[in-house]
C-alpha cells in the first residue's frame, strides 16, 4: 500500500475505471514540480490527516489526526527547497511548540513566528537530502499527541483527536 500511495502522490497513476471489484489505473509520466502550494482543500497524499474543512471566509484547512502526519510530493531536486507553512495555535499550546519536520527521514530546523493568531513555520531542505532520480519528497510532521476538544471541558462536542490545523 505504501508504494501505491507514493505512486499516486507522484501522479504516476490515474484511475481510469473499475472492472467488477478491481480498480483500473493508467500509468502516466509526470514532471517533478519546481514549486507547490498546498491549500489543504481536498484529499492529502499522506497519512495522519483529517478531511479538509472550510472556515468562515472560505479558507480551507486540515487537522492533523495523529502524532505523525505525512505528505508525499514529487519535486525537482536540483537545488535547496524552501518550505513554509501556516498552522493554527492548536488544541493545546504544547502541540505547536512540539512540532518537528523531517524530510526523507532527516530532521529540518524550523523557524516559528506568530502571525495573526497562527504560527508560520519556515525552513530549508538541503538539496543533498533529495533524490535527483526519483524526486519524491516525504514530509513527516510530528507533534505532541492530538487531543479531543470535548475532553478539555470547554463546551465543545468535537470528540475527534486534533493536533494542528494546517492552512497552507
Amino acid at each position: 500500500q505504501r508504494s501505491e500511495a507514493r505512486d499516486r502522490a507522484a501522479g504516476w497513476l490515474k484511475q481510469v475505471g473499475r472492472f467488477d471489484d478491481v480498480d483500473v489505473y493508467e500509468v502516466q509520466a509526470v514532471q517533478p514540480l519546481r514549486a507547490i502550494r498546498l491549500e489543504f482543500d481536498g484529499p492529502i497524499e499522506g497519512t495522519g490527516w483529517h478531511r479538509a474543512e472550510v472556515r468562515e471566509g472560505g479558507r480551507s484547512f486540515a487537522w492533523t489526526a495523529a502524532e505523525t502526519a505525512t505528505i508525499d510530493l514529487l519535486l525537482q531536486a536540483d537545488r535547496d527547497l524552501d518550505i513554509v507553512f501556516v498552522t493554527n495555535a492548536g488544541v493545546s499550546p504544547t502541540i505547536p511548540e512540539s512540532l518537528t519536520l523531517s524530510v526523507n527521514s532527516q530532521p529540518i530546523p524550523l523557524r516559528r513566528t506568530r502571525e495573526e493568531g497562527n504560527y508560520r513555520y519556515a525552513g530549508v531542505v538541503p538539496q543533498a537530502l533529495l533524490d535527483p532520480n526519483e524526486g519524491l519528497v516525504h514530509l513527516e510532521f510530528r507533534t505532541a499527541p492530538p487531543i479531543s476538544p470535548a475532553s478539555l471541558g470547554r463546551g465543545s462536542k468535537d470528540k475527534r483527536e486534533l493536533g494542528l490545523a494546517f492552512d497552507w
